[in-house]
């Protein structure tokens, strides 16, 4: 009895000594709290997270990228508009010189004819003259071996007759020349310049273009029609360089300027 009230008297001891070293031995001080004082926030370190190595652009930068990817665009379109458009242009040009060649020759054709309407001249009539009997060589060679000799009037018969009797004759184009040239040396200016553009007209294949071109140029000049004299010139340096009449034409030009 005695031995089992001494177990539990020494039980009770060891769990109190137990108790009391886990339980503070001092009292907790109470600070008190002045009710004017504003309330202390928490204070809480936070470690900023590690900065993002990730290769996406941000907002900004890929706004960026977008507008300069646009202007590309937008350059690489107007150049291939531009190239396109100057192509067409080039054409235009183009074009336009060749109606521009086309339209100045037509018109040196109208000058002429538009002056000699101006006037009420006609060739003269010429006094009939006796035939050269032989084949158009043989004629148009007597007649132009008259004219060099003097014989404007009958050499200019002997052609009119040759070129009524055979207006397809290889020497057509030569008997008309001379006809004008005889006006000419005759003083019949505005009958010269007629008969010269009916050269032209008649015989766009002559080798007597040339000279009948030089010859009108010259006529225009003496009657003050300069402007018209030096287009017929021009014309002819133009589409005839390699003939004697252009470098004559070239020089009459240097004296237009």
């Amino acid at each position: 009895m005695k031995t089992t009230y001494f177990l539990a008297l020494i039980t009770l001891l060891v769990v109190s000594s137990a108790y009391a070293e886990t339980t503070p031995t001092t009292t907790p001080t109470i600070v008190p709290v002045s009710s004017s004082a504003e309330p202390v926030a928490p204070t809480t370190t936070t470690t900023p997270p590690a900065a993002a190595t990730s290769t996406n652009c941000n907002v900004t930068n890929c706004a960026n990228a977008s507008d300069v990817s646009k202007l590309k665009k937008d350059i690489s379109y107007l150049k291939r508009k531009l190239k396109t458009q100057t192509a067409a242009l080039n054409n235009l040009k183009a074009t336009n010189a060749e109606l521009t060649k086309k339209l100045t020759k037509l018109s040196k054709k109208a000058i002429v004819a538009a002056e000699v309407k101006k006037s009420p001249a006609i060739i003269p009539e010429l006094k009939k003259l006796t035939p050269v009997i032989g084949d158009d060589k043989t004629r148009y060679q007597a007649a132009l071996a008259a004219f060099k000799q003097g014989g404007i009037n009958r050499a200019t018969g002997e052609f009119q007759a040759l070129l009524k009797s055979s207006p397809k004759s290889s020497y057509a184009d030569n008997a008309q020349f001379w006809i004008a040239e005889g006006l000419l040396r005759k003083g019949d200016k505005v009958a010269a310049l007629k008969a010269f553009d009916q050269l032209t007209q008649r015989y766009p294949n002559s080798e007597k273009i040339p000279e009948s071109l030089y010859k009108l140029g010259s006529v225009l000049m003496t009657i003050h029609q300069k402007s018209k004299a030096k287009e017929y010139l021009q014309y002819l340096v133009a589409y005839y360089p390699k003939t004697s009449s252009a470098k004559l034409a070239s020089q009459k030009l240097k004296q237009l300027k």
